[in-house]
């Protein structure tokens, strides 16, 4: 046997293969040129007696001989390099009775697992999440075929995944994985299908699981191919043991097609499946269902059922069956396990059962049918439990209404009926259900409560001819956009807010304010697929709690919105950034186009943007007026409308006499303001440049010596390094450690005159401009950290805010007046004519780059 992968390359050609080394080919990267190794391959043809067999880049090379191997992969080998593909020496299996491919090893007709995936697999600790359990089962899934009922044996990892909270881990637990373990230790050797056998599958059923071994005679003896086992569905899992034999039947020979390419099989059972679906099925089993049981098991070529004695497949596979194991009739078991109980047979139950939805639903949103759904669900498999039968008549909490027969709110049977047809959810929970339903309310004070079952919903399923709202939202931008064309002036007119937190959210609040907005009926498109599902599924629905609370209360009034819409609408998922010619596509485009960052979309006028920005950021008039080129008027507008703007709106203060700097870094003034805001971060130290008015802040846990050494030094970073610097008498400024620092900096070090603040005028101003810009953003920043909240403020002021004396941002002025920042001279350099390749005179440097 030879196995390999390989990579496309440049030829190159073999050394000569010694006759007696163990070498093989492993092809590599193969995975990067798929199609290309698939269709060179085409081209190969194998000599007589020799198989070729690849699975994406691992090839195999069988054969009966060891001469006929030999030469085939000399010859596939030269061919390989021939088409130019480099071979791996390094994991070269060549004319080996084992080889290890896709994970396993084969040798001679069998295969095994390979002993390093399981000490692997052995040294991995029990697990402490729900991540580490999904890479346990992914491992052990792999070995599946060598454990005998897998899926009941791997059964207690999947319910601590549908568990909530954190993962709990027990003795019992540790027993299950030991054991599992154990079995996949002591796993046997499995043999390789061989299609021109006839195949023997063992089928039974045990907890709700099918499990069983697909097997082929080798010298009259049953060797194992593989075990097999599938978790039976919740609806078959309440029926009798013999149907749901039948369904592990059906489940199991699904899976072995996969091995035999739907080769003969024969199907042994201790159940009589063709006499259960030829008797008894009808009166249990739905017609979708038997006709796909049916299907599988009765009409699909050489596939024959028996009934067998043996219980398990160790007995199947070794052993013979114990007296106690013999066959049973299961058409009388039938009848016998969902005949009503002896003691029920004449006495009816003085008090049933109460059952409830407790509300743990996994879904955030639940529709009032689910409810009803989850109920039968309940009922019926704890009627079952008590005596082993089905209701004859379901009555459902739903009262037809009186009204007038012209009356738009008159419930009629015939609306019930067609939402059992339509609803999902009901179909499935009255799935095999031969009974009778009723919508007849019972006497009892239970059925007094009123109960919102939707029979007529609002949203219709085809779209209306009235006005369509596009709603689309970006977390880049944070921007929640609904727009729709003006039905009179066929504009587009647009209600863009900002909303942080997630696109969905932001959508979310989009489509809030599209209901709130629009009384009359209208068409909701959106590019959310998710968003079209909650709105599809919020009339009278129940929602769950969630944590975060802002998504919650804006479910909550979606829910409120819709449920109390007197108009229908329409809710519409159309795929976004498509080029089609249609008004959907081009109102989806329009919606878009809103939604993108301003840095990559263009608004449909200048004014609306810069109202836009105002909203995110909360710039001054004059930076409105650089920004977006508006006249002062238009700016002053864009303010005074701004409710926040107003609320923070502060005094203006006297400066006094402070000396300033005739150029950036010349004199810089720093001081430490508290917010509270910011908890144990709230000592936020400010410095800014006297003549350009750039400022840096950072927030500390202290106003120390060492937290105002740790905010200069960022300060430099950013702003560069002043001749001067001028504080308070504050004790972090006085201490022998802060004068050490400015002097190992370089920097010249003045102090005001103590408890004076007009002394320190220009940095006191910049704590009311900081302290008022995150009030300001306070809206828009609540989920951001100080350190954020610190940042996003900082580019306001030294970005965005102007004053009318000079119409450039802070930090333009900052770094072009000052020498230290601007190039007193390009350097000149020597240039190649391209053509020529001769050196000419130096040029002045215009850019440059590497890489």
């Amino acid at each position: 046997m030879g196995q390999g992968k390989s990579r496309p390359s440049t030829p190159i050609k073999l050394p000569p293969v010694p006759r007696d080394s163990p070498l093989g080919f492993i092809l590599d990267n193969w995975k990067h040129y798929p199609n290309t190794g698939e269709q060179i391959l085409q081209e190969y043809q194998t000599g007589e007696g020799v198989t070729l067999i690849q699975y994406v880049d691992d090839l195999l090379i069988a054969g009966e001989t060891e001469d006929k191997v030999w030469a085939e992969s000399i010859r596939l080998l030269n061919f390989l390099s021939a088409k130019g593909l480099k071979v791996s020496k390094a994991k070269l299996q060549f004319v080996e009775e084992e080889v290890k491919y896709l994970g396993h090893y084969l040798r001679k007709g069998e295969k095994k697992i390979d002993p390093e995936r399981v000490k692997g697999i052995l040294s991995i600790p029990p697990p402490k999440s729900k991540k580490q359990i999904r890479q346990l089962l992914g491992l052990m899934g792999y070995c599946r075929q060598w454990i005998e009922n897998y899926s009941t044996k791997v059964k207690f990892l999947y319910e601590k995944l549908s568990q909530g909270g954190l993962v709990k881990w027990d003795e019992k637990d540790d027993k299950h994985l030991k054991a599992l373990q154990h079995d996949l230790v002591n796993a046997l050797v499995l043999s390789l299908p061989d299609l021109k056998r006839p195949f023997y599958l063992f089928v039974n059923t045990d907890s709700g699981t099918a499990y069983g071994v697909l097997t082929q005679e080798w010298a009259g003896k049953k060797k194992p191919v593989g075990y097999l086992s599938k978790l039976l569905d919740p609806v078959s899992r309440g029926w009798p043991t013999c149907l749901q034999a039948l369904v592990a039947c059906t489940l199991l020979v699904e899976e072995a097609n996969k091995i035999t390419f739907n080769g003969e099989v024969r199907v042994l059972s201790p159940h009589n499946i063709r006499g259960i679906l030829q008797q008894k099925a009808e009166k249990w089993i739905t017609d979708a269902r038997l006709l796909k049981y049916e299907g599988i098991l009765l009409d699909t070529p050489k596939l024959t059922l028996e009934v067998t004695a043996l219980q398990n497949p160790a007995q199947f596979l070794y052993g013979r069956p114990s007296e106690d194991g013999l066959a049973h009739e299961c058409l009388s078991t039938i009848e016998e396990q969902t005949k009503i109980r002896p003691d029920l047979d004449e006495e009816e139950l003085e008090e049933g059962d109460r059952l409830f939805v407790d509300g743990s639903s996994s879904k955030t949103i639940t529709e009032p049918q689910e409810l009803i759904a989850q109920l039968i669900r309940k009922a019926r498999v704890r009627l079952c439990e008590l005596a082993g039968c089905d209701f004859t008549c379901i009555h459902l909490p739903v009262k037809l209404s009186k009204e007038g027969r012209n009356s738009p709110k008159r419930l009629t049977k015939e609306m019930f009926e067609h939402l059992l047809q339509s609803n999902a959810s009901l179909q499935l929970s009255l799935d095999s259900y031969r009974g009778q339903t009723s919508v007849h309310a019972l006497s009892h004070k239970l059925f007094n409560e009123e109960f919102h079952l939707i029979l007529r919903e609002k949203r219709t399923r085809r779209p209306l001819k009235v006005l369509t709202v596009f709603t689309d939202a970006s977390g880049a931008s944070h921007k929640s956009v609904m727009t729709w064309r003006n039905p009179q002036t066929q504009r587009w007119e647009a209600d863009v807010e900002f909303v942080e937190g997630s696109p969905q959210v932001a959508e979310l609040a989009a489509v809030v304010r599209a209901f709130e907005k629009f009384s009359e009926p209208i068409n909701l498109v959106t590019d959310s697929a998710y968003m079209a599902g909650v709105v599809s599924r919020a009339e009278q629905a129940v929602l769950k709690e969630i944590d975060s609370e802002h998504p919650f209360r804006l479910l909550s009034k979606l829910i409120y919105l819709i449920s109390h819409q007197e108009h229908p609408f329409y809710v519409m998922h159309v795929r976004s950034h498509t080029d089609l010619p249609s008004e959907i596509a081009e109102g989806n485009r329009q919606a878009d186009f809103l939604a993108a960052p301003v840095k990559n979309a263009r608004l449909p006028d200048i004014f609306q943007q810069a109202k836009l920005s105002h909203q995110q950021y909360h710039q001054n008039v004059p930076g409105l007026i650089h920004q977006f080129q508006l006249t002062r008027s238009q700016a002053r507008a864009i303010v005074a409308t701004c409710p926040s703007c107003q609320v923070q709106a502060m005094p203006s203060m006297g400066m006094g006499v402070n000396p300033r700097g005739l150029g950036s870094c010349e004199v810089w003034q720093t001081d430490i303001t508290h917010i509270p805001s910011f908890r144990h971060l709230k000592y936020v130290h400010v410095s800014i440049d006297t003549y350009s008015g750039a400022v840096y802040a950072s927030a500390h846990a202290g106003e120390k010596t060492e937290h105002a050494k740790k905010h200069l030094v960022q300060a430099f970073s950013v702003l560069g390094i002043p001749k001067e610097i001028k504080t308070d008498n504050g004790p972090a400024y006085t201490s022998k450690g802060f004068l050490e620092f400015v002097q190992q900096w370089g920097v010249e070090h003045k102090t005001g005159i103590p408890h004076s603040p007009t002394g320190q005028a220009v940095v006191e101003r910049a704590h009311q401009t900081l302290k008022q810009v995150l009030a300001r953003q306070s809206s828009t920043t609540a989920w951001m950290s100080p350190h954020e909240k610190l940042c996003k403020a900082m580019f306001t002021i030294n970005f965005l805010n102007c004053s009318f004396e000079n119409m450039s941002p802070p930090v333009v002025r900052h770094f072009n007046s000052g020498n230290q920042f601007k190039l007193s001279q390009r350097p000149l350099v020597m240039i190649r004519d391209p053509e020529t390749w001769e050196t000419q005179d130096p040029y002045e440097l215009v850019t440059w780059g590497r890489g």
